[in-house]
């Protein structure tokens, strides 16, 4: 059998004070987490990335190497 091992680059990434925000203005927030959303898959998708997982207000996301991570 053989091994196929990778490397990957791990990014986690979160709103901060979302819970805050959604009591003081629940419209604003959604906005706010749909901005979110759009911003985050065009940046991954333009550095190779991929998201794996979406939390709400943060999302784990893939890629082949840390330079493309942090870009």
């Amino acid at each position: 059998m053989q091994e196929n091992r990778q490397l990957a680059a791990i990014l986690f990434t979160d709103i901060i004070g979302s819970t805050a925000i959604i009591q003081q203005d629940e419209k604003a927030a959604l906005l706010m987490n749909k901005r979110y959303v759009a911003v985050l898959k065009q940046s991954v998708a333009t550095y190779g990335g991929e998201i794996l997982n979406d939390y709400g207000d943060g999302s784990l996301c893939t890629f082949s190497s840390a330079t493309q991570a942090v870009r």
